[in-house]
């Protein structure tokens, strides 16, 4: 009866991220120093008839070192997260499925440990906002 219940569960769960848009996520760099840029490759398998149009770099304030939301002029919600970054691509890339974005890491950056959230934000051609997926992948690094 496990054995029935674990294989219904994977497919289960193998069928609902089978029709979510996906990216995956490489950093160059681990530890950085103020100053420095993180670059990310980004890979991304959209489904069809969706594109990547942007991308956010997000805290949770329990995974970053204190105050560092602050130290960036940025204000925690009522979720305890902050919007960091936002770019969006243009119109000339969109149909790109691979490209390397790049997180600058100030002095005001607080040193210490850092795990954010990337997200990408995938939209139908033609647009319709209603239907937008928001996709997220884990970054861990370190300012030292």
């Amino acid at each position: 009866m496990k054995k029935i219940f674990l294989f219904l569960l994977l497919f289960a769960l193998g069928a609902f991220s089978a029709d979510r848009n996906a990216f995956s996520l490489e950093a160059d760099k681990k530890v950085v120093k103020p100053g420095e840029t993180i670059e990310l490759k980004i890979t991304a398998e959209p489904l069809e008839g969706y594109q990547a149009c942007a991308w956010y770099v997000l805290f949770n304030e329990a995974n970053v070192p204190q105050g560092a939301a602050e130290a960036l002029g940025k204000k925690y919600s009522k979720a305890h997260i902050a919007r960091i970054h936002e770019a969006w691509f243009a119109k000339d890339t969109l149909a790109e499925k691979e490209r390397t974005l790049k997180l600058k890491v100030t002095d005001k950056w607080a040193k210490g440990d850092y795990k954010v959230k990337i997200q990408l934000i995938f939209r139908q051609s033609p647009p319709n906002v209603k239907t937008d997926k928001y996709v997220m992948r884990d970054l861990l690094f370190t300012v030292e």
